[in-house]
């Protein structure tokens, strides 16, 4: 993510198997670390058992938002992190700085967020609903709890088309609508791309493909969407990968 001074923050993990750690390094404008975050420009964080940062949200208040998963047993959950501005967390957001959230299945994980410019945090990813893979969205208060007004309880589940699905981008319009992508598997064969635009509060916007949900056989291969944007006259780019 860039800063609006010109650093670069980045995510990942960091270690071995086993011991992995939710790694944040900030740059300056000229590839060099920013010795004023973390220690010498880095920062890691160990959660639980193998932590992964996925993605990262940037406050106007210059506080990092950063989410991934973390492995709990045999499992991973769910995982999202708030940063100071100097690298370490913040502890007025969920516990001691992490929110942690359980979606239902094994493999539960946050692969995009996004910052609203009233301090809502949107955290779109992965979880489970009706024993399936499903896209999963949610919106967190300030606080790092989640917000009531937002989707049913704060979360928003639900299947792209009738099997296995994942959001893994996401992009906040200036309206408020959310616009996700990913994939969604067709129960046959393959996975295609799935876009779907939601309302300010979660719900489908119906504007968009007559149901708020669209699934885009791009090929006759395995198709996912891994990244997503806005164009100014309202038009949705998705970018991914094809396996021919």
């Amino acid at each position: 993510a860039l800063q609006s001074d010109g650093k670069i923050v980045i995510t990942g993990p960091s270690g071995t198997s086993g011991s992995l750690n939710v790694l944040v390094a900030r740059y300056n404008s000229d590839g060099t670390l920013d010795a004023g975050f973390g220690t010498n420009g880095v920062a890691t964080f160990n959660i639980n058992g193998d932590d992964y940062g996925y993605a990262i949200g940037l406050q106007a208040d210059g506080k990092i938002i950063v989410a991934g998963s973390t492995k709990t047993g045999t499992n991973n959950d769910m995982l999202v992190l708030r940063l100071l501005p100097g690298g370490t967390l913040d502890t007025s957001f969920g516990t001691a700085g992490v929110v942690t959230v359980d979606g239902g299945s094994a493999n539960d994980k946050v692969n995009a967020v996004a910052v609203r410019p009233d301090g809502h945090i949107v955290i779109g990813g992965n979880a489970t609903t009706a024993g399936k893979e499903c896209f999963y969205l949610a919106q967190l208060n300030a606080d790092g709890t989640f917000d009531d007004s937002f989707g049913t309880s704060g979360e928003v589940k639900h299947l792209v088309g009738t099997d296995n699905c994942q959001l893994n981008a996401l992009s906040l319009l200036d309206d408020g609508r959310i616009v996700a992508a990913g994939s969604s598997f067709d129960a046959t064969t393959q996975y295609d791309f799935a876009v779907c635009r939601y309302m300010a509060d979660g719900s489908f916007d119906t504007s968009f493909n007559s149901t708020g949900k669209a699934v885009i056989a791009a090929s006759t291969a395995n198709d996912n969407g891994y990244g997503v944007a806005m164009q100014a006259d309202g038009a949705i780019v998705v970018s991914g990968a094809q396996n021919s």
